[in-house]
């Protein structure tokens, strides 16, 4: 923390000999600013997760929700990835979980009832007077799933314009790369199909390693910067690193585009967003904008303009992950506390059951209409849940709301 910790001048000091436990340590040393430097006890999980792709999950994307004045917790199902647990349960985007093992979530308990390893999810559907328990209940066990964030792709005709839609779930590369090859495989079709706009959905992303955002921007970004690899992000560190970077390994303190031959050489491109669009998501936008037309359609990003190393113990039994730097765009942008603002505001139906890349998603049909200058008829549903209140992602899982480099002890 001496050496890597982006706060390393603000720390206290504490005596470690009187600690037992390391983890309470850690985080005694954090500053107050500081809401995302995290430890764990096992690194394998985290390594699952945050590199290789293959947590234990029951493989769905969840989005938790207040409602019922703060009492009360439910469970919008987002996303459910092929072959897991809860796909096989039959479980569906749009689903809404309003009890695990037949126990009403809260606020005290949600948490823990959907880390569990095996439990049974009792679903609802939302009606005019609220939510209405449907009377169905799907059993599931964690179970190692691959989670290729590369989650909807395809091509929408609409006004006479040829539009390539990508849905991103997160950041994350796979063991041997192996989402950055389902990346690039799906911009080289949008490549050969000769789109003409280009819509990248983020809204459910929040976060991961930067090197796949470097790969996301350099796919889409016009040709020159791209083939010239020019500068996109800049890493600011505190005093020691940066001196150290500065002498031996200036590259260390910025990222460049990656010169790849599925490159899009666009002049525009459109993201969706909403407060769960945080960190790498944001790195994304921020970095093309001085390069290309940027609109961001949708709802306030999150605001995480700060990067990680990612740094297991000897043993690879402990892992932790400190804030080291803050990053910029290369006209200086960063410190976006409240986040991005959208260029098109559409509040995002978090209830919505409707297929990802579908033109009646409002977001989609508002992209669509900036692009054919056509006006948009679509409108958000409003749930008539009392004090529906999307909360954000948990501390507790490491993934959610960060920006990440992996590096050895």
């Amino acid at each position: 923390m001496d050496q890597y910790y982006l706060w390393n001048d603000e720390m206290l000091k504490l005596d470690e000999a009187t600690y037992s436990d390391p983890a309470k340590y850690f985080n005694d040393l954090l500053v107050e600013e500081d809401k995302w430097s995290y430890i764990t006890d096992d690194y394998s999980a985290l390594s699952g997760e945050m590199i290789s792709g293959t947590p234990v999950s029951m493989g769905y994307m969840p989005t938790f929700s207040y409602y019922n004045g703060r009492q009360n917790v439910l469970i919008v199902v987002n996303h459910v990835f092929e072959n897991s647990p809860a796909a096989k349960a039959g479980l569906s985007r749009g689903d809404i979980i309003v009890k695990i093992d037949n126990e009403v979530l809260t606020p005290a308990n949600y948490q823990e009832a959907y880390n569990k390893e095996s439990y049974s999810v009792q679903l609802a559907t939302i009606t005019d007077e609220g939510g209405k328990p449907s009377g169905e209940s799907l059993n599931m066990t964690a179970a190692v799933v691959k989670e290729d964030p590369s989650i909807k792709s395809e091509i929408i005709t609409s006004g006479g314009r040829k539009i390539g839609y990508y849905a991103y779930s997160s950041f994350v590369t796979g063991a041997n790369d192996e989402y950055l090859t389902t990346m690039k495989n799906i911009f080289a079709d949008f490549k050969q199909q000769g789109i003409d706009e280009l819509i990248v959905d983020l809204r459910y992303n929040s976060g991961g390693n930067v090197v796949c955002a470097q790969l996301l921007t350099s796919l889409i970004a016009p040709q020159t910067p791209v083939q010239n690899e020019e500068k996109i992000i800049t890493l600011n560190y505190n005093d020691l690193l940066t001196a150290y970077y500065n002498t031996n390994s200036p590259d260390e303190m910025y990222y460049t585009f990656e010169n790849v031959e599925q490159n899009l050489n666009m002049s525009k491109v459109y993201f969706l967003t909403t407060g769960n669009s945080a960190s790498a998501s944001e790195l994304s936008i921020i970095a093309l904008q001085p390069f290309m037309d940027v609109k961001i359609v949708g709802e306030q990003t999150y605001g995480k303009y700060t990067g990680m190393f990612v740094i297991p113990d000897s043993n690879e039994e402990w892992g932790m992950m400190p804030v080291v730097m803050k990053y910029a765009n290369i006209d200086g942008y960063t410190d976006f506390v409240d986040g991005l603002t959208p260029d098109m505001e559409v509040d995002n139906d978090w209830l919505s059951s409707t297929p990802l890349g579908s033109v009646d998603d409002p977001l989609v049909a508002a992209a669509i209409s900036d692009m054919t200058g056509t006006s948009s008829t679509k409108t958000v549903f409003k749930p008539a849940i009392e004090g529906l209140q999307i909360i954000e992602q948990p501390k507790s899982n490491p993934l959610k709301n960060n920006l990440f480099e992996v590096k050895s002890e």
